[in-house]
């Protein structure tokens, strides 16, 4: 193989990574404006104010945290999600570069976007939040089941206790 070819196997290879860069730009942006529409489409059921934040990176996370007000797992309760989703991404965006520890801080915060996103789902779908949460794994899938609830109505605790006691 000479040289020539050789360029012209480089020229190939980087306009393939070109093709394919332009083409996840897309993708994520649409990911991005679905998850968006439907994150300010709850917050404008809800009443929320400032339901624009949606379509802000990282404050996004500012609405979905007063949509759910706290992040419940278990007997544990992380209060003002409002505040600590937002402030999760923040640190990992500063320290997740860190050889260790920055793994260490995405991998909490990706649970702790899990467990708010069951929280979420809970709210308007608390039959298929253990489903949506595993799905939601994969990541591309959390648009998905944020759109799709933007238009359902907020089911409050006495409802989700109901939903769960058999009709005689």
């Amino acid at each position: 193989m000479n040289l020539f070819e050789l360029g012209g196997l480089f020229l190939y290879g980087s306009l393939f990574l070109v093709f394919f860069a332009i083409i996840a730009f897309i993708v994520g942006a649409i990911l991005y404006l679905v998850q968006a529409f439907g994150l300010y489409g709850m917050g404008k059921k809800a009443g929320l104010e400032n339901t624009w934040l949606a379509f802000v990176p990282i404050a996004n996370f500012y609405l979905m945290g007063k949509l759910i007000k706290e992040i419940k797992v278990d007997k544990y309760v992380v209060p003002s999600a409002e505040l600590v989703l937002p402030v999760a991404c923040v640190v990992v965006l500063v320290l997740g570069n860190i050889p260790v520890l920055g793994k260490l801080i995405s991998l909490c915060a990706f649970l702790l976007y899990l467990a708010g996103y069951y929280n979420l789902y809970s709210l308007y779908r608390p039959k298929d939040a253990v489903m949506f949460t595993v799905l939601s794994v994969l990541i591309v899938t959390v648009p998905f089941f944020i759109f799709m609830m933007r238009n359902d109505e907020m089911v409050v605790p006495e409802q989700k206790k109901n939903d769960s006691v058999p009709v005689q």
